[in-house]
């Protein structure tokens, strides 16, 4: 008697549950949407009304400024993508870019950050987010995305394309 009780309660558990569950209508089943990186920059060419360079050119690499607040599940870091025109870069596969090496901080809202692309992996800058291996051509244009760990059969994605900014 004592265990068809209990087997009662939970199945009026699991209904209630379930009738609970049917009338939320404040859910999902969409994937989280990713955080889009912005390069700092309002036209192309890097450049601000307030005459500030978003790709900043300095000793052996540039510093790129970048608006970023990732805090999603799954969050990895960024890959860098370089082309010839803007259009290329923010459509390029997502497996053409270079990531960056290990983040220094976690991007959160209200920060400018900078990602630096260098030969070498030494950040100058306590703003540093992470550092690119990579020698920039000046001419070619930048983008950036986050990039994600999605789950066992899709090991990396990565999020919408940054806007993209020509290397001085």
């Amino acid at each position: 008697m004592l265990r068809l009780r209990r087997q009662l309660k939970q199945a009026l558990v699991l209904l209630g549950s379930i009738l609970v569950a049917s009338s939320c209508t404040n859910y999902s089943s969409d994937p989280y949407p990713p955080s889009t990186p912005v390069l700092l920059g309002l036209s192309p060419s890097g450049n601000t009304s307030s005459n500030i360079q978003a790709i900043q050119t300095y000793g052996n690499g540039h510093k790129i400024r970048v608006a970023a607040q990732n805090y999603e599940p799954g969050f990895q870091g960024y890959r860098l993508f370089t082309g010839t025109t803007e259009d290329a870069v923010r459509t390029a596969d997502s497996t053409t870019g270079i990531d960056c090496g290990p983040l220094l901080q976690t991007p959160v809202l209200g920060t400018v950050y900078t990602i630096e692309v260098r030969t070498d992996s030494i950040a100058s800058e306590s703003t540093a987010l992470c550092v690119v291996p990579l020698v920039l051509t000046s001419g070619n244009f930048v983008a950036l995305r986050a990039v994600y760990f999605r789950g066992i059969l899709d090991p990396q994605s990565t999020g919408p394309s940054s806007n993209a900014l020509q290397v001085p």
